[in-house]
């Protein structure tokens, strides 16, 4: 369900969501009798349900700023808050959804002309499970964590353009916890550096 509000520079929407997923697939401690003795094992099945819901606020703003170094300016942000992510299964566990932030959040600032367009990115992501541990019970997280992106492009015609893109432009440092419900420990702070990607598109 969304709202969306537009004016001549400006265009804002306020977007809910409630998705239900059957047949998701969770990772489970199962009991295996073979000649007569029990094993433990994980085993990965299909009775999962899972259930995400939450709220979208976005706005885009022509900015109204003129110089003779570009045409238009843009201002452009997001932030996304999941109220719920959890796993119910058949058996009665309940766990959150893996890989899934509470908050999400991107701040975007564009400037362009005829041949050309650059943009500045900042984006937000708070704690989120990675991946639960069953054997042990110590769940591994990945610490809130904040990146830049910038991108360049040059159209060269209708035709062919390049683009430059530089990804965690800051070299943000991601940090993995191993967490209990009692305890939890460092497990690694990763620096896994900058990405630079040039990419030529032709139209034929």
């Amino acid at each position: 369900l969304s709202v969306n509000w537009q004016q001549a520079d400006l265009n804002a929407q306020l977007l809910g969501f409630n998705h239900h997923m059957n047949n998701f697939i969770v990772e489970q401690a199962a009991s295996l009798n073979y000649q007569g003795l029990q094993y433990n094992s994980l085993q990965r099945t299909n009775d999962g349900k899972a259930k995400i819901n939450g709220l979208q606020a976005s706005i885009q703003w022509q900015l109204p700023i003129y110089s003779p170094w570009f045409l238009q300016s843009q201002l452009s942000a997001s932030i996304t808050h999941i109220n719920k992510a959890d796993v119910s299964t058949f058996a009665g566990n309940h766990f959150k959804v893996e890989g899934v932030s509470d908050w999400t959040g991107n701040l975007r600032f564009l400037v362009s002309d005829n041949k050309w367009q650059a943009a500045f990115n900042i984006n937000y992501r708070s704690e989120f499970l990675e991946q639960r541990d069953i054997s042990n019970n110590a769940d591994t997280y990945v610490a809130a964590y904040t990146s830049t992106d910038l991108s360049f492009s040059w159209f060269y015609s209708a035709n062919a353009s390049l683009r430059l893109d530089m990804f965690n432009a800051t070299n943000e440092t991601l940090t993995r916890t191993a967490k209990t419900d009692y305890a939890s420990s460092l497990m690694k702070a990763e620096e896994f550096g900058r990405r630079v990607v040039v990419s030529l598109s032709l139209r034929i």
